[in-house]
Formats: C-alpha cells, structure tokens, sequence
C-alpha cells in the first residue's frame, strides 16, 4: 500500500509540488523525495518507507489542504479519479501508517 501512495505522488506533478509545499511549511530544511523502492533491494524499501514515514504529516495536509486539487489533477478519467480517491482513504488510515512504520522497524 506504500508503494502505491508513492507511485501515485510520484505519477502526479501538482500533487507532488503540493505535498512540497506542505514539508516546506514545517520548517524542517530540506524536502523529502518519496523514493520509489526497488523490489530486490531492501536498503530501497527501507528509505523508501523511511521517507514517507518523514513526511507523514505533510502527506496528510496536503488530502486536507487540496483534496480538490489533487483529485482533479489527474484527469477526467473516472479510473484516475478512484485511483485517487483510494490514495486519499489510505493516507487518512491510521492503520496503515502504524503498518508502514511495522514494515520500517522490522527491516
């Protein structure tokens, strides 16, 4: 499921630059890039997760802050548009970041 929250962000330009704009915003010095892992390298999948796990919060603003921005950035196509949607539901699980973070600690 992380991976398709990255894909997507990555897929994405304008979701991408808000979500920037959102870990600017926190005052840390330097913008996260959300690395998409490689499957055979788990060194990948580790900053991979790592990363996104850094810009939980940001990631998080962003569906709040532009839901209707990063929805309709993708096109009128009702697929993309579910496709986004299920990004958004997995960004606004709880669950699935204590997931994401059970993944980190166990690498």
């Amino acid at each position: 499921k992380a991976i398709e929250v990255i894909k997507w962000f990555n897929a994405h330009s304008i979701a991408l630059g808000k979500l920037n704009l959102e870990q600017s915003m926190t005052g840390e010095e330097r913008v996260l890039a959300l690395i998409l892992l490689v499957i055979t390298c788990w060194t990948a999948h580790y900053c991979s997760l790592c990363h996104l796990l850094g810009i939980q919060d940001s990631v998080k603003t962003s569906w709040i802050k532009h839901k209707s921005v990063l929805i309709s950035c993708v096109g009128a196509k009702a697929k993309a548009k579910a496709k986004a949607l299920e990004i958004q539901l997995l960004v606004e699980d709880q669950c699935f970041w204590k997931d994401v973070e059970m993944y980190v600690l166990a690498l």
